[in-house]
């Protein structure tokens, strides 16, 4: 079966995997469905406290992360139940919104 896209981007938050389980799911469903390549992406805040300021660089990390990859598709979670949704919400919003690829924002 062939596909549309040739390969997966997948942003992973080390810290809160457990709440990525059905956005990890899906894309290894879609990567074995269509035998694509998945490039998993994981862009830690670091050490520092989140602040609106760090939560951009956050999103052109991941945006920056995306072009490196030459993914044609993203797969992430919408928000991760009781973490910050700010960052979260935001940064699905923020990548379906600025990608030039498709965005399957998994909630």
């Amino acid at each position: 079966m062939s596909s549309l896209y040739h390969k997966i981007m997948v942003p992973v938050d080390l810290a809160h995997l457990s709440g990525l389980a059905k956005a990890l799911r899906t894309a290894a469903d879609l990567a074995a469905g269509y035998r694509m390549p998945v490039c998993y992406v994981s862009v830690a805040p670091g050490p520092a406290p989140l602040t609106a300021e760090r939560a951009d660089e956050f999103r052109e990390a991941l945006m920056r992360a995306l072009e490196e990859s030459g993914a044609d598709l993203v797969v992430m979670a919408s928000h991760i139940p009781n973490v910050d949704e700010r960052l979260f919400a935001s940064n699905a919003a923020f990548v379906a919104a600025s990608a030039t690829v498709t965005v399957m924002v998994v909630r």
